[in-house]
């Protein structure tokens, strides 16, 4: 079954909103070239756990609340073909003391936030609790309706040891609620802890936000491929 006129709603944070320029981001660019109906719920900076670090990405970020499950929870009843979501970029954030990414100690350290997966209430200001309720609060919101996770790509712009943390726990939960995902980080060769690839495939050359070369290289041709698949 081919994606063509779809119904899709994304949800996450810059990377698949777009950062400053969500025309061209890659779930844009996708449902320009497939004429699908896509309801971007994504907001740059939202986090998957519910707690406020004291910076934000930039001044158009909401101050407040500028959560994933809040995306999830506003949008529409009417049930899509499919949903994508991403998230773990904006809480990929360490001890200020040894992660350069929060040297001045204005986001939270969320290896102290980690959480356990499989807990019986769904603690949102923990890691695992808040990804799960986010999961779960989908399935019973459009009940049957396909999910697609997608992981960020192996990036320069985070502190390593945590960013593949935060991955392996995301796609352990996926696993275990039977969401499918789409694993840009292992499956592309893009990895901006090489300085020629943070130059060429992220805005600006530095951060974490694929331009429009990084959308069309890596991303786009996964993220069709599992749309694909799953809606085959």
């Amino acid at each position: 079954m081919s994606i063509d006129n779809k119904t899709v709603y994304a949800f996450g944070d810059s990377i698949v909103y777009g950062h400053t320029a969500p025309e061209k981001s890659f779930m844009r660019l996708i449902a320009d070239e497939y004429n699908l109906n896509l309801n971007m719920c994504a907001v740059n900076g939202a986090s998957v756990i519910c707690k406020d670090s004291a910076e934000k990405e930039d001044k158009n970020e909401k101050t407040m609340g500028n959560y994933i499950i809040n995306q999830v929870i506003s949008a529409p009843d009417e049930k899509p073909d499919i949903i994508v979501f991403n998230g773990y970029t904006n809480d990929a954030y360490g001890n200020p003391k040894t992660d350069c990414h929060n040297l001045n100690n204005a986001h939270i350290n969320v290896m102290e936030h980690l959480g356990k997966m499989g807990e019986p209430k769904f603690d949102n200001s923990t890691f695992c609790g808040a990804f799960e309720e986010i999961i779960h609060t989908m399935q019973k919101k459009w009940q049957g309706t396909p999910i697609m996770y997608i992981t960020t790509h192996k990036s320069g712009g985070r502190d390593w040891e945590i960013q593949c943390k935060l991955r392996d726990l995301a796609l352990g939960i996926c696993k275990n609620y039977g969401v499918d995902t789409c694993d840009i980080f292992s499956e592309c060769a893009l990895d901006t802890r090489n300085d020629a690839q943070m130059q060429t495939y992220i805005m600006g050359g530095a951060g974490s936000h694929p331009n429009v070369c990084a959308c069309r290289e890596f991303y786009i041709p996964a993220v069709v491929k599992e749309m694909e698949s799953i809606l085959k």
